[in-house]
């Protein structure tokens, strides 16, 4: 778009200049488009099919366009295909997916008597301010602190026409922020999410009566009732005036829990939820927004009752990597910085670990193989812990096992599919020393908390990090 001679605004291609008589450019005030008021102000903005659309500011020193065709503005993503039911199993192995790494804020818990007892659950959500995201294309991808903390933002917009002169119309661009904020559960099959819907810009008078409409969508995945929006927290309708003096809207995504199976003993379920936003015109003209699905898993693992932070049915988020912390340097987790300093050792340097095998590769490690938490089958778990023994009392320098006060501790875990056992681990890729027993205990009552915090359950992958 340009201005040229005697206030001409002209339309054309981009990087072309219309002074030098390029062909194709049209005087759009030859076609009818108004010129009075602010027409010094006007400015050019591409479009995506290479031509340009006037913007200027008119006499009430609104924003405004002249879009070529007058066509209204059509959908914002393309529409939402229900996707094909799948099996569990390569579900759960896409846990992580996003690539990012969980971290975990514990509030420090003072200790009660002469055994360590675990900090309280409390993982860091994310705020409004943290997720706000004004500079955000449409549909940038969303975020993941943790297994209970999901983020996306990004604009929208919506053109209606106001007039029409021939093939130009002159219209109004409005442009709003949309901010969705996912909550998992530790004690219900549901997930709460808080949707924004904030920082309207240019808003007329007549604007402020378009109507924004969001709605909470969910694909299932597994079983057909696996995911579905709650009904009485579905959608909310706001005037723009209306999300000004109130710009959150409250919806939930609910998980049927399925009967228990061999397949599925812990009934899991898992769906894809996002928000389907509506922006309605003064002309009744529509645009449809909808935001990247995410990811949500329902379990009933009644196993994972800790404490009372924690239930036998949860909801979590697992596209992101969880990882258990061992900051041995802080006093709350000082109790256990003998297996913190083993479990670092044994992932770092394997091959100073006991027993020696030429090659070893313990896995755990943030960027290596993950470890996968292991419940149900009670014999796997006894064959690692022997496994583990046998090597303690026949392999550990003499002297060192068995010791007074000391136990011996192993990594991988006994409670994790790459333990120690000879059947399931024939390479010997593990660890054993030998500790003092508080400090072992410490350390397996912080795994075990650990695993009901973050709904850990048969089967899910985790890494561990020691911070020193």
């Amino acid at each position: 778009m340009s201005i040229g001679t005697g206030n001409k605004i002209s339309r054309g291609r981009f990087g072309v200049d219309p002074a030098a008589g390029a062909q194709g450019w049209d005087d759009l005030a030859q076609q009818g488009a108004p010129l009075n008021g602010g027409n010094n102000m006007i400015n050019g903005a591409g479009l995506a099919n290479g031509t340009w659309t006037a913007v200027y500011l008119d006499q009430g020193q609104k924003l405004v366009e002249i879009n070529s065709g007058g066509a209204d503005t059509g959908t914002a993503t393309p529409s939402q295909e229900t996707p094909k039911l799948r099996d569990l199993t390569s579900l759960q192995a896409e846990h992580g997916r996003s690539g990012t790494y969980a971290d975990l804020q514990l509030k420090p818990k003072p200790q009660m008597g002469a055994s360590w007892t675990p900090p309280d659950f409390k993982y860091d959500h994310f705020t409004f301010d943290q997720c706000r995201n004004p500079g955000a294309e449409e549909n940038p991808p969303g975020q993941i602190k943790n297994h209970y903390s999901y983020c996306w933002s990004g604009n929208a917009s919506i053109n209606y026409k106001m007039h029409c002169w021939g093939p130009l119309c002159f219209g109004r661009r409005v442009v709003y922020l949309v901010t969705v904020i996912g909550e998992g559960n530790t004690h219900f099959r549901e997930s709460l999410y808080r949707v924004f819907v904030s920082d309207f810009e240019d808003v007329s008078v007549a604007d402020r009566l378009m109507k924004i409409k969001v709605e909470m969508r969910c694909d299932s995945l597994v079983q057909p009732d696996d995911c579905a929006p709650d009904s009485s927290l579905s959608s909310v309708e706001r005037s723009i005036s209306e999300w000004d003096a109130n710009n959150e809207a409250r919806m939930k995504v609910v998980g049927a829990e399925p009967p228990v199976t061999d397949l599925n003993p812990d009934r899991v379920g898992y769906g894809n939820a996002w928000v389907h936003v509506t922006a309605t015109a003064p002309n009744n003209s529509r645009r449809d927004l909808d935001t990247p699905k995410n990811r949500v898993r329902f379990d009933s693992a009644d196993y994972l009752k800790y404490n009372a932070f924690t239930g036998g049915q949860g909801a979590i988020f697992p596209d992101v990597n969880a990882v258990i912390n061992f900051p041995i340097a802080t006093p709350e987790f000082a109790a256990m910085q003998a297996s913190g300093m083993h479990y670092k050792q044994a992932m770092e340097r394997p091959g100073e670990t006991c027993p020696r095998v030429a090659g070893k590769d313990i896995p755990g490690a943030i960027g290596r193989a993950p470890l996968h938490r292991l419940y149900h089958d009670r014999e796997w778990r006894q064959k690692n812990r022997q496994s583990a023994f046998a090597a303690c009392e026949t392999e550990l320098p003499p002297g060192e096992y068995p010791k007074p006060g000391h136990q011996c501790d192993e990594y991988p875990f006994a409670t994790t599919r790459e333990g120690a056992s000879a059947t399931h681990n024939p390479l010997r890729n593990f660890s054993v020393k030998s500790i003092l027993g508080d400090d072992n205990e410490a350390a397996g009552t912080w795994l075990s908390a650990w695993y009901s915090y973050d709904r850990i359950i048969d089967g899910d992958p985790f890494y561990v990090r020691v911070i020193v």
